[in-house]
């Protein structure tokens, strides 16, 4: 019983502490915010459709018609863990030059192909071949927009969505583009790239909550082998000293006492005892009975009983 009662008490115990984990862990689970370093960054130039810029120290960005530029950055995200929640994404070039004071916008959209940066041009993605239209492949549709005008310093695009379908594997990675609408004035904005060996590189800012499935499945295993060891031990001592001590002495002693010294007894002494002892004992009760009467009374009586 009371080892009965010790392993269900430890049991409990275990479960219960499982299950605290389990709520403990669920509750303290926060948003992981990671900077991640452009892995290659250059910019095209529309006025030298062969140009490769992939060795530069700056992005350079203009939204003139002829001589457009257009910045590309790529970033490796694969250490987030699939199925995360981002909770946001920030990209972030710090603004160093700039021809004029005046203010363009610079949009942000979602690269369709892959690229190198030592081979991309205006004209060719990778050496040999071309971009489906000159000037990079990518979405139309604008992730996020700023106004850059002549203050210096860290300029951010919101890019959560597209990050998220990244992340997702609802979109294929191919990095970012960023590109001023053509007709703009013919200023140039400069941007530091990953080449300038400073603290000004290009960088991209996630903040994502792991998923949830991973806390679950952690929790799952840690109480299943707590039970599965409590009855081992319990299962096993309890068996061991009752089948060893009670029955060796029970079947060893027993049998062999009863049949040997019970029926030889009473076989043999029944029969030769049982018409012996009767003719003895009449006789005897007989003698007294006469010698009695006769010497207590004038007259013998002989009396048979």
């Amino acid at each position: 019983m009371r080892r009965q009662l010790y392993s269900r008490l430890l049991t409990l115990f275990f479960l219960i502490a499982g299950l605290a984990l389990l709520l403990t862990w669920n509750t303290t689970i926060q948003a992981v915010s990671s900077d991640f370093p452009a892995t290659h960054d250059t910019y095209i130039d529309k006025s030298s459709v062969n140009l490769n810029s992939g060795t530069a120290v700056s992005l350079d960005i203009r939204g003139h018609s002829s001589n457009t530029e257009r910045a590309l950055l790529a970033f490796d995200l694969s250490s987030i863990p699939s199925g995360s929640t981002v909770v946001s994404a920030s990209l972030n070039l710090y603004f160093f030059a700039a021809t004029s004071s005046s203010a363009i916008s610079i949009n942000a959209h979602r690269v369709l192909a892959d690229w190198d940066e030592l081979q991309a041009t205006w004209r060719q993605r990778l050496t040999g071949t071309n971009w489906t239209s000159a000037g990079g492949d990518y979405d139309p549709a604008v992730l996020a927009s700023q106004s850059v005008t002549n203050t210096f310093g860290w300029v951010t695009w919101d890019v959560t969505s597209v990050v998220q379908a990244w992340v997702s594997g609802a979109a294929t990675n191919q990095g970012l583009i960023l590109e001023a609408p053509s007709g703009a004035a013919s200023e140039v904005k400069q941007f530091h790239s990953a080449e300038c060996a400073c603290v000004f590189e290009p960088s991209l800012q996630v903040n994502f909550e792991p998923p949830t499935p991973t806390p679950t499945d952690t929790g799952t295993p840690t109480n299943t082998p707590t039970p599965t060891d409590t009855p081992t031990p319990t299962t096993t001592a309890t068996p061991t000293p009752t089948a060893s001590d009670t029955p060796m002495p029970t079947v060893t002693d027993t049998p062999t006492s009863t049949p040997t010294d019970t029926p030889t007894p009473t076989v043999t002494d029944t029969p030769t005892n049982t018409p012996t002892a009767t003719p003895t004992l009449e006789f005897r009760t007989f003698l007294p009975l006469i010698l009695r009467e006769y010497s207590g009374a004038g007259t013998a009586r002989i009396r048979f009983y």
